[in-house]
């Protein structure tokens, strides 16, 4: 009877240990996105383009930017990143080989599968801001950009940025009580662009 109680023990083990390395692996930093064309009246997806961490930051201008959010809490507690990447619209641009007329909306697909669906003309149509964490007042206007690196808090050092977590989008708030942050997707794989 011992022994097949250490048998199950390890069984369970071996499956709980499985389980671990699945998610980390899950919310690894990832080094590449893919970038499809997605029809909505066919159904039909497209690969365009896939972008290493590499291509992202050498064949596309990296500017860093400071980005304000606020998180659920009751009262809403206020967020700030120090954010640097290429801007989303450039990237896309780019692999769609044109403009951004058409499209109707941006997906992103984390490496967990969570997905964040986005209104291209909200996301990249409306100016979004930047408000600073003194008097939240709003500062200046910020691009949505694929941010390789970034770190918590404003005015972060380049030195200081991390890649943890990356790719990730990052983009302003209309107002300084937008909920932007759940947004904020991690670790992404894979971008839909939405056409009708």
């Amino acid at each position: 009877m011992k022994l097949r109680s250490l048998k199950t023990l390890g069984v369970l083990l071996l499956v709980a240990l499985s389980i671990c390395l699945t998610s980390v692996a899950a919310f690894a930093t990832t080094n590449s996105v893919d970038v499809y064309l997605h029809d909505i009246s066919d159904n039909t997806d497209s690969h365009l383009a896939t972008y290493s961490r590499s291509d992202l930051e050498t064949n596309f201008t990296n500017a860093k930017y400071n980005y304000s959010t606020v998180d659920c809490s009751v009262p809403p507690v206020y967020k700030y990143y120090t954010a640097k990447g290429p801007e989303l619209e450039d990237v896309l641009e780019n692999a769609l080989g044109s403009s951004l007329d058409n499209v109707e909306s941006i997906k992103f697909v984390a490496s967990d599968d969570y997905v964040v669906e986005l209104d291209k003309s909200s996301l990249l149509d409306t100016t979004r801001y930047y408000y600073d964490s003194v008097s939240h007042s709003l500062q200046y206007a910020v691009p949505a950009i694929l941010a390789t690196k970034y770190a918590n808090g404003e005015d972060v050092a380049d030195g200081s940025l991390s890649t943890s977590n990356t790719i990730r989008n990052f983009y302003g708030q209309t107002t300084e009580d937008d909920y932007t942050i759940n947004n904020f997707n991690k670790n992404i794989t894979t971008i839909y662009i939405n056409v009708p």
